[in-house]
């Protein structure tokens, strides 16, 4: 019976995958700077990198554009695999917002009249707001020795890591 409903689950995620690299493929066309105004016109954050403007981008034509966190308030959601999607926000001065949603509120992705008018896909596309299959990533640091699983290990961006830093003098 499990594997019955994980077929329909594959057969789903395909699909899901195969709209998202359809998404992806044709924003190739457009500028960095496009690719900013697509994201700033939907109220998301601009990510460094045109690959993660373009995996951002995929996710919200995809399923909708996404609201801002409901802990913090002011946090963006971004997808990370296996875990759903995390807030980038901080609750306080000092800590960053524990925030991890699988299915977050969404809202209607729109296309700036300009840039529907110069690229025929995004003028011929139709949000609909759907909600992002994510797939259970089987590791074996995820389970313990009686084979339960633990809680999922949240990485963050750390802009030094894998550095060393020596003070001379």
């Amino acid at each position: 019976e499990e594997k019955e409903e994980n077929k329909i689950d594959d057969k789903e995620l395909k699909k899901q995958n195969d709209m998202m690299f359809k998404y992806r493929d044709s924003l190739t066309q457009l500028t960095r700077t496009q690719l900013t105004e697509l994201l700033k016109y939907n109220n998301q954050e601009d990510p460094v990198g045109v690959d993660r403007k373009l995996d951002r981008l995929a996710d919200v034509m995809t399923f909708g554009a996404l609201q801002p966190c409901t802990q913090c308030k002011t946090g963006q959601f971004v997808y990370r695999t296996g875990i759903g999607y995390q807030c980038t926000g901080d609750l306080t001065e000092w800590t960053k917002c524990p925030n991890v949603e699988k299915e977050p509120k969404r809202t209607k992705f729109k296309i700036p009249e300009s840039l529907a008018e110069e690229f025929s896909f995004l003028d011929t596309y139709k949000c609909k707001i759907g909600t992002r299959l994510i797939p259970a990533v089987k590791s074996s640091a995820s389970q313990n020795s009686d084979g339960a699983s633990t809680s999922a290990k949240v990485e963050r961006f750390t802009p030094f890591r894998g550095m060393s830093f020596f003070i001379i003098g």
